[in-house]
């Protein structure tokens, strides 16, 4: 199926072109990405016709503009390859939607001198205790 988003933050649906045939499914959908481990992970967004848009197949297509990158609320994806699951299920979609989590990246630190094979070694141990998942 073909799952697109329009700047207004609306999510549009088709079938994929291999089968000749395109639906395009419009209101109350839910997102999410793995690992989905806050209820916040889980998105609920509104399908919409955007005719523009309907050449594209197989994706989920975002909007650029909003407050947050749809994305990021959903597990801090950032569009890496990560791989969306999408239901338009009545009986999936959340009777609440509960805030998503903040997952801004800890900010990048600089160095004086070549990193050291110990520096290595402490950031990756580090990195595994204190990694959020995203």
């Amino acid at each position: 199926g073909r799952l697109q988003f329009h700047n207004n933050g609306l999510l549009m649906y088709g079938g994929s072109e291999s089968d000749h045939h395109t639906a395009v499914l419009k209101g109350k959908v839910v997102v999410a990405k793995n690992p989905c481990l806050h209820p916040g992970d889980i998105r609920v967004l509104s399908a919409v016709d955007v005719p523009e848009l309907r050449h594209m197949v197989d994706c989920v297509v975002f909007p650029q503009k909003g407050k947050r990158p749809h994305p990021n609320e959903c597990s801090g994806s950032d569009l890496d390859g990560d791989i969306y699951f999408v239901s338009w299920d009545a009986n999936l979609i959340p009777p609440r939607v509960v805030m998503p989590m903040d997952y801004t990246a800890a900010p990048s630190e600089i160095l004086d001198h070549d990193v050291t094979i110990e520096e290595v070694m402490e950031y990756f141990t580090n990195y595994i205790v204190n990694d959020s998942l995203g």
